[in-house]
């Protein structure tokens, strides 16, 4: 089962935005299912994270009807579905909270998200503002996440990876020549191979 985030800045997206991933994963042999959370501002990240992870238990007990194996699930976003994919890859409080046995979760792949280390996104964005002398910006990292750096830690996937924790297997894909995303990208494999 290959169980897809959209992405979107956690402000719009939407599930019917997948291309031609449905066919191309059908036709090796998966189950693709692609789903939705609510939106900032409308909900909380705390809220918007539980709607995935809900999604996923969802999947989890009824994929069996549509022919997928339950137990055999790849987690995959783009974007702020990445930054949510890598949270249910190492977080396992969030698919147990949702009745999926952590070991169901097969693999990992993050496409292109920026927020694997949140800190480390909000500080660099911030100071780069600061440093070229312009305004905040209206809707940025810190005002999407909040002000609560606990919960930039919490809400950041290097937190999570812990040695012997059952983090299945990632491949992070991201566009090199783009510098917040490749070096999150690097960060996130740095954490996980250490």
């Amino acid at each position: 089962v290959v169980f897809w985030i959209h992405g979107g800045g956690w402000v719009t997206g939407d599930k019917t935005q997948v291309a031609e991933k449905p066919r191309m994963f059908m036709d090796r042999g998966f189950v693709f299912v692609a789903t939705n959370y609510r939106l900032l501002p409308h909900v909380t990240m705390d809220e918007l994270i539980g709607d995935v992870a809900r999604s996923l238990g969802w999947v989890h007990r009824n994929i069996t009807r549509h022919g997928g194996d339950p137990d055999r699930i790849f987690v995959m976003g783009h974007s702020a579905g990445a930054q949510l994919a890598a949270l249910l890859g190492t977080d396992r409080r969030l698919a147990e909270a949702a009745g999926v046995p952590f070991s169901a979760l097969k693999g990992c792949v993050p496409v292109d998200g920026d927020t694997y280390d949140l800190p480390a996104i909000i500080a660099s964005a911030e100071l780069r503002l600061q440093l070229h002398k312009l305004p905040p910006r209206k809707f940025g990292h810190r005002e999407k996440f909040g002000n609560d750096p606990l919960k930039h830690i919490e809400y950041s996937a290097v937190t999570h990876v812990k040695p012997d924790q059952g983090i299945p297997p990632f491949l992070i894909l991201y566009v090199r020549n783009h510098p917040y995303t490749s070096v999150q990208a690097l960060r996130l494999g740095a954490v996980l191979v250490s």
